[in-house]
């Protein structure tokens, strides 16, 4: 993805998954129409670090080597 002149990739393994049950792939990001703006969302953000500075108004954005879950993990409600 280019944003004025900045490159950012977007790796396979963020937009797509297999489908529940499935050998098919499946996007991870749905079409709002041809008139919808353009909403950048979870899946754009994994297997990133995106740092949002708000007093700068800019986004920075470098590949991450995040866990990933496909269960929740255990955890101790008590704590």
């Amino acid at each position: 993805m280019n944003f004025e002149g900045v490159k950012v990739k977007w790796v396979p393994r963020a937009y797509l998954h297999k489908g529940k049950g499935s050998q098919r792939w499946c996007y991870s990001f749905q079409d709002d129409g041809p008139g919808a703006s353009t909403v950048l969302g979870a899946s754009w953000m994994m297997h990133q670090d995106v740092i949002f500075d708000m007093p700068q108004q800019m986004v920075g954005v470098v590949p991450a080597e995040c866990p990933e879950y496909s269960t929740r993990p255990e955890h101790d409600p008590s704590i």
